[in-house]
């Protein structure tokens, strides 16, 4: 048997038959061999076959080959998954397998006495009335069978209890003869552990393929136990999707694509005695992704939570319902600075908290204002929306200082009220001015005006000094009086010295 028509011999020791019309037992005493009956069956075929496949590691690649016959080019067969990875392995894959369905479209049945008949040899039928079954023919199938009713003394002869019958089916010479295709055992999912070199924890090449070894594998080399495998992830596309390669020692559910060993692929991951789960028992409720390194995100349903936390200790909380503080969104890291926002009883707006414990709040309800204190609650700043006000409280023994070093500050208001229990001190390096319809300084007990130099008080129009009680005008070497028309001096008294 071969590929190819060249390989079939023929049939020995004679390789052509004479065909007669009459059946029968044929004795051993008939010496000449021949084919009592032969017929031809026609029967219609595909015409095409169009074999397909998918190679993931070349998906651009157009693998669809068809091959034609040169009739019932209508009647098509198209096979996918035909095992094969390369257009010209798909184009002489196509070729076998018409070449199989073609094979029967025409064969030749018959039955005889021929004894030099056998499977994939050549041979020639003389003398049939139909001139197409004279022809070259090749053996695809034999059946034959011998009789004899009782052993033969030696030297005697029984022409009467020898038989010989042979039935066959044949197909033109010319025809190559193609096996039926062998399908592959299908293989059911089973369990595997992932492997890889020693003291690797990650063992996997640029497409995330893994090798694992399976557990009734008895030769397997630690690292080299298998092909690679592909994993299946939640979501895959070009530089996007989510990728969690399995780690070497993990348990892994291998599957295969249209159930063929030769594509495996891995679809499932689970626990063992060994690789237990990160949520226990008594944590039902909750769900978890977490990596080797502590790495975790974590879902809460029965705190009504979602969390993301480093190995470091940095963590992002969102909580929903929580009366107290409502949906609420913390941000903290691992040395203690912290962010948060919500909208509960104890929250309803943003607030941030340094390690220290310095506390910035921007709060709406029920009283919108914005806070900045310090972490003794010493020194505050409060913006109240609602009272339309700013205040700078130092409850500690400190100042509170307002300064511009090139510019102007300037305090507007309808009214500004500036209020010292102890005193207040205005000190300027060059002047200081008050301007208004209206001035007025007034002391509870005393009132003192000095001038270092010169002290100079002018009226537009009237001056006016007065005392309920004395009034002194006193100068040190001269006090001069002048009117620049009339000066008078008036009192029930007037002394003059």
């Amino acid at each position: 048997m071969g590929d190819s028509i060249s390989a079939y011999q023929d049939c020995q020791p004679d390789a052509t038959v004479q065909y007669h019309s009459h059946s029968g037992a044929l004795g051993a005493a008939e010496l000449d061999e021949y084919l009592s009956q032969c017929s031809i069956r026609v029967g219609v075929h595909t015409g095409k076959l169009i074999a397909n496949d998918y190679f993931y590691e070349k998906p651009d690649v157009q693998l669809r080959k068809p091959k034609e016959a040169d009739k019932h080019s209508e009647l098509e067969i198209y096979e996918q998954s035909s095992g094969f990875s390369e257009p010209d392995h798909g184009q002489a894959l196509a070729k076998n397998r018409l070449e199989y369905h073609q094979l029967t479209s025409r064969i030749l049945v018959g039955d005889g006495n021929y004894t030099s008949l056998a499977p994939g040899h050549k041979f020639e039928i003389q003398q049939h009335p139909n001139a197409s079954v004279n022809q070259l023919h090749t053996v695809l199938e034999l059946q034959q069978k011998g009789t004899q009713t009782q052993v033969l003394v030696h030297g005697e002869s029984n022409d009467e209890g020898t038989n010989f019958e042979t039935n066959f089916v044949a197909v033109l010479s010319e025809q190559t003869i193609r096996p039926a295709p062998k399908p592959k055992p299908v293989a059911l999912p089973q369990t595997a552990t992932v492997v890889g070199p020693d003291g690797e924890s990650y063992y996997i090449d640029k497409m995330g393929r893994v090798k694992v070894r399976f557990h009734w594998d008895r030769q397997c080399e630690e690292n080299e136990c298998s092909c690679w495998i592909r994993v299946s992830e939640s979501y895959a596309g070009s530089d996007h999707g989510s990728q969690f390669p399995p780690l070497i020692n993990d348990s892994v559910i291998v599957s295969f694509i249209h159930g063929d060993p030769d594509r495996p692929i891995i679809t499932g991951r689970v626990y063992d005695g060994n690789q237990t789960p990160p949520i226990k028992p008594d944590q039902m409720v909750r769900n978890v992704i977490q990596t080797p390194y502590g790495h975790q995100v974590l879902i809460d349903d029965k705190n009504a939570c979602i969390s993301l936390t480093t190995a470091g200790g940095d963590q992002l909380l969102m909580t929903d319902g929580w009366k107290e503080d409502g949906n609420m969104v913390r941000l903290t890291s691992s040395d203690g600075h912290a962010f948060s926002a919500g909208e509960g009883d104890n929250l309803k707006g943003i607030t941030l908290v340094t390690k220290a414990g310095h506390t910035v709040s921007m709060i709406d309800d029920p009283s919108p204002k914005i806070s900045v204190v310090d972490k003794g609650e010493q020194l505050k700043i409060d913006l109240d929306c609602d009272g339309k006000s700013i205040t700078i409280d130092n409850a500690d023994s400190g100042s509170v200082n307002i300064q511009c070093s090139n510019g102007k500050i300037v305090i507007s208001g309808k009214t500004v009220e500036i209020n010292g229990q102890s005193g207040i001190d205005m000190t300027s390096n060059s002047h200081i001015s008050m301007s208004a319809g209206t001035i007025q300084i007034k002391g509870d007990q005393k009132v003192e005006i000095e001038g270092g130099m010169e002290l100079k008080a002018k009226a537009g129009t009237n001056f006016k000094a007065e005392s309920g009680a004395t009034m002194s005008i006193e100068g040190g070497a001269t006090t001069k009086v002048q009117g620049g028309a009339l000066t008078e001096v008036k009192g029930a008294l007037v002394k003059i010295n």
